[in-house]
């Protein structure tokens, strides 16, 4: 329900059924020094009227006692009957230092801006809440939930730590999380995250028993299931986490991805185009969107699509697209002089992990530059799971007879899984 954040509540019956709830909470936070003032008022969502509301003054260091206290007397306001894991689950404190909690509440906010910079400054924050409560389960997760994302996704030679090294503090943190706290659905995720696709599959059916109705456990099964090739269970399992949260970008856009994959492309824009919408300025989403475009004959759409991924900081990406609307028009030359450019770019970056490089390998294949294609297929690492399944791109089919591309699949696939 994050979606509704800071909108009024124009019609609360619609609200409702949006979110298939009764009641809606609802409230502020004023703080002051050392006091904190929460305001809390319960709506019920079918008459539109307020059902009860009250202020907390309590110490701005008893955040997590306060929050306790709010969940059980909105609960006992409904006529709930709490059962003792339910009450147990409310008054359970993962931390009783509250500068601890401070930090991990900042430090999360920071990782979830998904950027190095940012993710490097959650990790500042883990550090610190570990400090000064070593026993922190949930900053162990989020410690290792941004030593991950720096290895896989967002790493820059700036940090001045090898991949390596970084995904093994990002297995010890999370390792750590679990022997504090085994039963935490979020430990379980981010454990899950950092493990071959093959061995988390069980972690995630049990994050899913725990909390059927979490989002994220349907998406990071979503990504687990694409990896094994298993992509009608996969798209099923990324619309589950949509349905549980339908603004959630980036199970919209996984989903896309993987009904590209399964060449339902009409079906992929539909997705992809909602993912746009919600986050404009996410350049990886226009390539992705262009990509479903073209095999449809939509080339005026890819073209018009194109600058807008260059607006956004991906002028090799939006050369790709335009290259291979060339290719697509007849103007081979055209489109060989663009991608050989973009070929030279891209000679000089790291491939582990690239969506970048993995498109200048079938964009070069598809303008017909098939030696370059190969080479550029050849620089993607690791071995392993994620390339044996993103070679599957249709995009690649006009290399996929070619001796060197059979090798690199067959590498690929004796490696096996790999820790992502």
């Amino acid at each position: 329900m994050q979606r509704l954040r800071g909108r009024p509540l124009d019609d609360p019956v619609a609200v409702g059924r949006q979110l298939g709830v009764a009641h809606l909470v609802s409230g502020s936070v004023l703080r002051s020094r050392d006091r904190l003032r929460v305001t809390v008022e319960l709506t019920r969502l079918a008459a539109g009227t307020s059902a009860w509301s009250r202020s907390f003054d309590r110490p701005a260091d008893d955040l997590i006692g306060t929050q306790a206290e709010i969940a059980e007397s909105v609960a006992v306001s409904v006529g709930a009957r709490l059962a003792p894991g339910e009450r147990r689950r409310i008054e359970s404190r993962p931390t009783r230092n509250a500068a601890a909690y401070d930090h991990l509440l900042r430090g999360r906010f920071a990782v979830a801006r998904r950027t190095t910079t940012s993710l490097l400054a959650g990790v500042r924050e883990f550090e610190a809440a570990l400090r000064v409560d070593s026993l922190f389960a949930s900053a162990w997760v989020g410690l290792g939930q941004a030593w991950a994302q720096l290895a896989n996704v967002y790493y820059s030679p700036e940090i001045g730590v090898t991949r390596e090294d970084l995904s093994a503090r990002a297995r010890a943190a999370i390792d750590r999380a679990v022997r504090l706290d085994s039963a935490s659905v979020e430990a379980v995720l981010v454990r899950a995250m950092v493990l071959p696709a093959a061995q988390n599959q069980p972690l995630l059916l049990r994050a899913a028993a725990l909390e059927p109705r979490n989002p994220d456990v349907h998406h990071s099964l979503g990504l687990s299931l694409r990896m094994l090739g298993r992509d009608s269970a996969s798209a099923a399992a990324f619309r589950r986490a949509v349905e549980l949260e339908p603004d959630r970008v980036i199970s919209l856009q996984n989903l896309g991805q993987t009904l590209l994959m399964m060449r339902r492309y009409a079906d992929a824009l539909v997705w992809l185009d909602s993912a746009v919408a919600l986050r404009p300025e996410a350049a990886f989403f226009y390539s992705s969107r262009a990509y479903a475009q073209l095999p449809t004959g939509d080339t005026a759409g890819a073209r018009a699509t194109a600058p807008l991924i260059a607006s956004h900081g991906a002028a090799d990406a939006r050369d790709m697209v335009l290259a291979l609307i060339a290719a697509r028009a007849g103007d081979t030359a055209a489109a060989q002089a663009r991608m050989v450019t973009v070929d030279s770019a891209m000679r000089a970056r790291d491939c582990f992990l690239s969506h970048d490089c993995l498109e200048a390998s079938f964009a070069l294949a598809g303008v017909g530059l098939r030696q370059r294609a190969l080479a550029a297929l050849e620089r993607l690492l690791p071995r392993g799971t994620w390339l044996a399944y993103w070679t599957g791109r249709p995009e690649f089919d006009v290399i996929r007879s070619d001796p060197r591309f059979r090798r690199v699949l067959e590498e690929a696939r004796a490696a096996g899984d790999v820790e992502r």
